[in-house]
């Protein structure tokens, strides 16, 4: 998210990890063709709340590039043209709700080739999507397609540092052949070429073009062809006709010898194709290095996963038409909630860096920067409500009674007995033990296979509490951004001000107050009730986590509910830990169905945390557990550290961690949290 001009006419360098086809680079004055591609990112929020920004696409800035290709075609004179490439979505919304008048003219710079779009309808953090939702929102780029007579084969995402090896199998379904990433120029750059085929377990593969910036000037490996990313400011709109003409001159130039020729990513993507066998192949999953975010708003990601899954139900069930108009009208809010903007620029709106402590400063929360701020907040869980409102009236009964699952409630039952410390409790599939003290597994043992996958040496269910100071933000940025860092990074990706306060690191452990057993017909319930020995501002004040063992399989269900928990900017994070005793196993994590090795991650890539779709699979020649977070899709390994950055391969042994809640970036995301929240865990062993 930054905020300086992106189109860049600098001089081209080889990368040095690009393994061209030729022996020399070929020189900028050898090029015979360039394409140009002209674009703005789109932030739905950052600048502005997200209604304001879509506002500002609709009744400014595109109607801005429809009087600039009219003014431009009537020019008999004129040596340029500026077709201009955005997300599919900015044009399908615009159809949706333009005059009739603005919409023909629309439609006739369509025909002419002057606005174009990519398959993405706009940048997602795309490890929030299943499978069906990432195919849901490709699709409206091929209803495009279909109205238009085209067939878009590129996509692009911009600003976010990485997307998931499973996201191959879905591009390459839906007819993409190119996957442009332009990363925020703050983030660690993978170490992997800057032009590569990216193939994943199943042989799946596509072209990628990563750059370490929205978009520069490259070299197409093996061809004397170069493509020009030109780019505005986030939200800044298009180029004005004074610009065009300055990077036109700036081109011809730099590539004396070619033909310029402005162009959508489609002509980019197919000259690569011609190359692609002689592309370096890349296996390794590469990830997001920036999905800790969606940590930041668990009830907006949990809703977001409960109707995705009541989704793939309905179509399961006959009860909707995959890619139907009501689907379509379904899905588009729901992909919204997984765009890559949370909110407004909090450098900007919300500022009073010296205001972190709410138990100091409590009334900054009614302050006009914080109300601001949350309302931006706020009005990205609101898409939830604009998703049900398009579905029948039974699918939205159905939907909301969905989301209810999701109120946390207390526990009432009185038909429970006291529990024994340590003592082992046997079921048809199970015999585990909790501990007294701090409420944890501290055996579980299964009968049918002999394993034990707890002792004491470790322990499963571990609930807590974390704060983050100035320093670990300070080692974050010193290990993950560039060198010498301008200053809009060091705000977005740290929290300024925090290290001149007395803040401490700190981890508090969860003690169980009351653990319970009730055995009952078909299965048997522990309640735990938990609590921290000692108060700490910002974490929930009373925790209480149900296992429920049934007698029919070889399963454990898991069930948190947190209350009362205050409103806190000081940045924290609440874990839910487990500890398997080693046994040699492979470790996987689902992502849009495809089973990823979290020890095959690319250097700088996301090592240590993922977006998991499914489940983590422990595999080994005894036994696997699947462990599925239905609601909380952030995993971390190595330790409950999210800032760490060291680049270790994860090493399950040392912990497997659920991330329920964080607040550490900065930029647009929720920047505090105060809900009641329920979460639901299945273990399933085979």
């Amino acid at each position: 998210m930054k905020n300086f001009c992106l189109y860049i006419l600098l001089g081209w360098f080889a990368s040095l990890q690009c393994l061209c086809a030729e022996k020399e680079p070929v020189k900028d004055a050898d090029i015979q063709k360039v394409y140009v591609i002209f674009k703005t990112h789109l932030d739905v929020g950052f600048t502005d709340w997200g209604s304001k920004v879509i506002d500002t696409y609709t009744y400014n800035f595109i109607p801005a590039v429809l009087n600039l290709s009219e003014e431009i075609m009537k020019d008999s004179l004129s040596q340029i043209d500026y077709p201009w490439t955005c997300g599919s979505w900015l044009i399908w919304n615009y159809l949706e709700r333009a005059s009739n008048e603005n919409g023909q003219r629309m439609k006739e710079a369509i025909g002419r080739g002057d606005f174009t779009w990519h398959a993405m309808p706009f940048t997602m953090q795309v490890e929030l999507c299943d499978s069906a939702m990432l195919s849901a929102a490709l699709n409206i780029s091929k209803k495009l397609d279909l109205l238009f007579g085209r067939k878009t084969i590129a996509a692009k995402i911009t600003d976010v540092p990485g997307v998931t090896r499973g996201a191959i199998s879905v591009l390459k379904r839906n007819g993409i052949q190119l996957l442009h990433v332009g990363t925020n120029p703050g983030a660690a750059v993978a170490r992997f070429p800057e032009i590569f085929r990216w193939k994943n377990a199943k042989g799946d593969a596509i072209n990628v073009i990563y750059q370490s910036d929205y978009g520069k000037p490259v070299h197409l490996p093996g061809t004397k062809t170069a493509a020009v990313f030109c780019f505005t400011h986030d939200n800044h709109g298009p180029h004005s006709l004074k610009e065009i003409k300055r990077i036109y001159a700036g081109l011809k130039q730099k590539y004396p010898s070619a033909r310029i020729i402005p162009s959508s990513l489609n002509e980019v993507a197919l000259e690569l194709s011609k190359v692609e066998n002689s592309l370096p192949v890349v296996t390794q999953e590469w990830g997001d290095t920036w999905i800790y975010g969606i940590g930041s708003d668990p009830m907006k990601v949990a809703q977001l996963r409960q109707l995705m899954r009541l989704r793939n139900q309905w179509i399961q069930d006959g009860k909707l038409k995959v890619n139907s108009e009501m689907d379509t009208q379904f899905c588009i809010p729901l992909l919204l909630m997984a765009e890559h903007t949370w909110g407004v620029d909090v450098k900007w709106y919300l500022r009073n860096f010296d205001k972190y402590q709410f138990d100091l400063y409590p009334s900054f929360l009614d302050s006009e920067e914080a109300r601001y701020s949350e309302r931006s907040w706020s009005e990205k869980r609101e898409y939830i409500y604009q998703a049900i409102s398009k579905l029948t009236p039974a699918l939205q009964y159905e939907a909301m009674q969905a989301l209810m699952k999701l109120v946390p409630v207390k526990n009432q039952d009185t038909d429970f007995r006291s529990y024994r410390s340590k003592a082992k409790i046997n079921t048809p599939f199970f015999r585990f033990a909790f501990n007294q003290e701090n409420g944890t597994l501290c055996y579980l043992e299964d009968k049918q296979k002999g394993i034990v996958w707890v002792d004491d040496t470790q322990g499963w269910g571990d609930f807590a509490y974390q704060r983050y100071s100035g320093a670990d933000f300070a080692h974050f940025i010193d290990r993950y951004c560039p060198k010498n860092p301008e200053g809009w990074m060091l705000a977005d990706y740290g929290k300024p001000g925090l290290d001149k306060l007395s803040v401490t690191h700190g981890i508090w452990n969860y003690k169980a107050s009351d653990i319970r057993i009730k055995k009952e017909v078909g299965q048997t319930t522990v309640r735990i009730r938990q609590q921290l020995n000692e108060p700490v501002y910002g974490a929930p004040e009373y925790v209480e986590i149900i296992y429920v063992f049934p007698y029919d399989s070889p399963d454990i269900k898991v069930e948190i509910n947190w209350f009362d928990k205050p409103k806190n900017r000081v940045p924290e994070a609440v874990w839910f830990s487990f500890f398997p005793k080693a046994c040699d196993s492979k470790v996987y994590v689902d992502k849009m169905g495809e089973r990823v090795d979290v020890e095959d991650v690319v250097y700088n890539g996301a090592r240590q945390i993922h977006g998991v779709t499914g489940d983590v699979l422990f595999s080994s020649g005894k036994g696997k557990l699947s462990l599925e977070s239905l609601d909380a899709p952030l995993v971390a390994f190595n330790n409950r550290d999210l800032l760490s950055f060291d680049n270790k391969v994860a090493d399950p042994d040392a912990g497997i961690h659920f991330c329920l809640l964080n607040t550490l970036w900065g930029t647009n995301y929720p920047q505090w949290f105060g809900d009641n929240m329920k979460y639901r865990f299945k273990l399933k062993f085979y």
